[in-house]
This record gives structure tokens, sequence and C-alpha cells, in this order.
């Protein structure tokens, strides 16, 4: 069950987490393929959020969007180290 993690959930933030929170129980490929549709997830949803930004005439609207994209690109950082064991810097 903790390894299935359908597309249409993948934008679901405490899904993802208690996924990750539990990869002690998954196999290093399906941790992987976990990861993978995160980043999917969240790559289509930046760049669809970028052309909304683009696309703002409110220069308030293009500052929010641009915070939420940070928190995007700040993600997407973060799922990169969680491709090593952190148990193997410990």
């Amino acid at each position: 069950m903790l390894a299935d993690f359908p597309a249409d959930q993948a934008l679901n933030e405490p899904e993802f987490l208690a996924r990750v929170g539990n990869f002690a129980w998954l196999r290093p490929e399906e941790r992987a393929r976990v990861l993978e549709i995160r980043r999917t997830a969240l790559d289509a949803e930046r760049a669809r959020l970028t052309g909304l930004a683009a696309r703002q005439a409110d220069p308030w609207s293009r500052a929010a969007l641009h915070h939420v994209l940070g928190k995007f690109d700040a993600e997407l950082r973060w799922l990169a180290g969680l491709t090593t064991d952190p148990r193997e810097n410990a």
C-alpha cells in the first residue's frame, strides 16, 4: 500500500509525506518510484504555474505565484537529496 502512489494523489502532501515517513519499509526501487511520481507531478504543476505567472498583469499575483514556485524549487531540491538513504550519512 505504501508503494502504491497514484499520480492523481502525487500533489497531496500528507499522502506523500506519509510514504516518505515509512520509506524504511519500502525497497529502494519502490522508494525511487514514489519519488519519481512526486517529482513528475511537481514539475508539471511548476510548469503550469510558471505559465500562469508569466501571464499575470497584477504584480501581487505574480509575487504570490513566484513565492509558490520557490516552494516547488525547494521541494525538488529536497527530493533530489532523498535518493540516498540518510542512514548512509550517519
